[in-house]
């Protein structure tokens, strides 16, 4: 049976190919990683930036031969902040020059992949996405950052992915 942890599988290892740290749970579990991380001092400096695979994401599977799922999901790209500087800079300094290009790369690696096909993309097209720049990631309710060791600006990416799966691609 396919579960979500191919997804999760599929993401952490496209992400240790590129050398990025890649984070699963919900927000409360990777604030708490991050508050023990920045307690060690061989990861303090290290923890950042990361890519976070957001828990829950609702998964179809198909019940005919081809032994496929489709699976909705958010990603979220988050790279630490300045507490004070203005949205042009942390544009220029995180969004534009860190995470655009970790989204990339992890898409681009994702789009060649021969086990997973990103919904709504034709033949020798990119992959569609919908991404949301986050500038100092709060929670919008009560005026905070989302994670509380320190400020952060972030992509939120959310995509639609069809995962064929192939055991023999997976496992190499």
């Amino acid at each position: 049976m396919i579960n979500g942890y191919h997804i999760k599988d599929i993401l952490q290892k496209a992400c240790n190919e590129l050398s990025y740290n890649f984070y699963f749970g919900n927000r409360t579990e990777i604030d708490n990683l991050l508050i023990l991380k920045g307690k060690d001092i061989t990861q303090r400096e290290v923890k950042y930036p990361f890519v976070w695979l957001v828990t829950n994401y609702s998964e179809k599977i198909n019940n005919t031969d081809d032994f496929y799922s489709t699976i909705d999901f958010s990603l979220v790209f988050v790279n630490v902040t300045k507490r004070v500087s203005s949205s042009e800079n942390r544009y220029n300094d995180n969004i534009d020059t860190v995470l655009h290009p970790i989204a990339s790369s992890l898409f681009g690696l994702l789009n060649n992949s021969t086990y997973a096909e990103f919904i709504h993309k034709k033949a020798g097209e990119i992959l569609s996405y919908q991404s949301f720049e986050r500038y100092l990631y709060g929670n919008e309710n009560k005026n905070t950052n989302v994670f509380s060791d320190n400020p952060t600006d972030a992509i939120e990416v959310k995509a639609s992915l069809r995962l064929n799966i192939n055991y023999q691609n997976c496992n190499q």
